[in-house]
C-alpha cells in the first residue's frame, strides 16, 4: 500500500509561501482523498481472485451448454423417431407398404426375372384402397 508523506507535502506547501497552519488543513484534505481513492483500487490480488472466479463461471456455463446441446440432440431424436412411428402406423392402417422406389406403385412385388439376376416389379394386382 502506497504511504503518504504529509511531513514533505506541508514543507514542500510551506516552501512555496503557504502558510503553516493552511499547508496542514490542505494536506489533511489531500490525505484524505488520497486514502479514498486508494480504498476503491483493486489490488493485483483482488484481480486475481475476480478472475479465477469468472473462470470457474465460464467452466460451470460451458457445461451446462453442453449438456443442454445433449438433451436438445436426444429431443430431435426422439421426436423424429415418433414422427416416422406415426407415419408407419399410418400407413399400416391403410395397408400400404412403403415402396423401395417411390416412383413405382406402393403395390409392386418385387421378383427375380428368369433371364437375369436383376429384380423387376410384378404388375399391381389390386389398388389399395384408402377406406
Amino acid at each position: 500500500m502506497a504511504t503518504f508523506d504529509t511531513h514533505a507535502i506541508v514543507t514542500q506547501l510551506e516552501r512555496a509561501g503557504i502558510e503553516t497552519v493552511q499547508a496542514e488543513a490542505l494536506t489533511d484534505a489531500f490525505k484524505s482523498l488520497h486514502d479514498t481513492l486508494l480504498g476503491q483500487l483493486a489490488t493485483k490480488g483482488d484481480l486475481r481472485e475476480a478472475a479465477l472466479q469468472l473462470e470457474v463461471k465460464f467452466e460451470t456455463l460451458r457445461s451446462e451448454v453442453t449438456l443442454v446441446k445433449w438433451i436438445g440432440t436426444l429431443a430431435v431424436g426422439l421426436l423424429i423417431s415418433l414422427v416416422l412411428k406415426a407415419f408407419l402406423k399410418l400407413l399400416h392402417r391403410f395397408h400400404l407398404q412403403p415402396s423401395p422406389f417411390p416412383l413405382l406403385p406402393a403395390c409392386a412385388t418385387w421378383t427375380a426375372a428368369p433371364s437375369s439376376e436383376r429384380f423387376m416389379p410384378a404388375a399391381c394386382t389390386s389398388t389399395p384402397s384408402i377406406a
